[in-house]
């Protein structure tokens, strides 16, 4: 039985980094005791196979290429994962939410913004996580945040 939890466990990692209160909700549903279930994850963090740093920023990489904000994210994440480590690793300062959105925008529509932007486009930012100031900060200075978000691309 504690190799079918392994494998399960390793099956679930496999095909993405999972948080362990992720991995640990998805064993309980295969229906494995709770006990079995902490002796695996403590395997598997000491394999380093899971890791919650890892699936930390799996999970950001993938939020803000579906063009997700600030605000969306962290809550997405405080039901996943530690505050502390949302705290530690999450970014900071404006550039890179700018950025984000900014690239969010060129995908999404047709035109550069302009400030004051229409009520449609405002809430479409404002319901994916950006606040209002970011969305000012990035309209107002589109030019040189667009341009930002493919550079850095490029050098990826």
């Amino acid at each position: 039985m504690a190799s079918s939890i392994m494998s399960d466990a390793v099956r679930y990692l496999a095909q993405r980094e999972h948080f362990e209160r992720e991995l640990r909700k998805k064993l309980s549903k295969k229906g494995y005791e709770p006990d079995q279930i902490t002796d695996a994850i403590d395997q598997l963090l000491i394999g380093n196979l899971l890791s919650e740093e890892r699936a930390f920023d799996a999970y950001l990489r993938s939020r803000t290429s579906r063009g997700m904000g600030p605000d969306k994210i962290k809550s997405e994440l405080l039901q996943l994962t530690r505050s502390e480590l949302i705290s530690s690793r999450f970014p900071k300062g404006d550039s890179f939410w700018c950025k984000t959105l900014a690239k969010h925008w060129s995908r999404r529509f047709d035109a550069a913004p302009e400030w004051p932007i229409n009520d449609k486009a405002m809430r479409h930012c404002v319901n994916r996580g950006f606040s209002y100031r970011l969305v000012r900060m990035m309209v107002i200075d589109y030019a040189r945040w667009e341009k930002s978000a493919y550079a850095d691309d490029m050098a990826l």
